[in-house]
């Protein structure tokens, strides 16, 4: 399935606040969104739909659209399930801080907790670099000096790049975990999880 790249947003000052990948949708759109999206991959034949997102904002919708899928055919033909495992940066988080004693100033399993105010931290620098090191300006940021994120350097390139194969392993076994979880049994009482 592409990756859906529209996020829900809340609203602040009255204005709708404009996401990372572009201008952003109400919770009550994104829910249809994926309820569409999900009745429609039923309806070609899948029978297990997951949803499994990157964002705090997205895992409200993803929840209700397995929820209201569940309610609506009973697992007939296809169970829905989200996996918020997916999104487990707290593990990511501690495991920098316990396993690799590297001390990021931020809150652990805070979202609003980055010391250089910026809504980055290092696993997550260290994922993007490992599919491709542009998409945190790594070269820029290094001309100026500022190949770093909250108190943790970002060079040597090869050193974050290993962080991010460490973090994207951890992150699977998490999300692997999360789906045996989930399909061990039907959805909890059809529409029950997460309400």
């Amino acid at each position: 399935m592409p990756i859906i790249t529209l996020e829900p947003s809340g609203r602040f000052g009255g204005e709708v606040r404009v996401g990372n990948a572009g201008p952003t949708i109400s919770q009550e759109t994104y829910l249809a969104l994926l309820t569409d999206v999900g009745d429609s991959l039923r309806g070609m034949g899948f029978t297990t739909v997951l949803y499994l997102g990157d964002s705090g904002s997205n895992t409200r919708g993803m929840q209700g659209a397995a929820n209201a899928l569940n309610a609506k055919y009973k697992g007939e033909p296809a169970n829905s399930y989200h996996i918020p495992e997916y999104y487990d940066y707290r593990s990511v988080q501690e495991y920098i801080l316990n396993d690799l004693k590297i001390s990021e100033m931020m809150d652990i399993g805070s979202s609003r907790g980055w010391a250089d105010g910026s809504h980055e931290d290092y696993g997550i620098d260290a994922l993007m670099a490992l599919e491709d090191p542009e998409t945190i300006r790594f070269e820029q940021r290094v001309k100026s000096g500022r190949a770093i994120i909250n108190g943790v350097p970002l060079e040597p390139l090869s050193k974050l790049l290993e962080h991010g194969q460490q973090f994207l392993d951890l992150r699977t076994r998490l999300t692997v975990a999360g789906i045996k979880k989930a399909m061990a049994g039907p959805p909890e009482s059809y529409g029950q999880r997460n309400q």
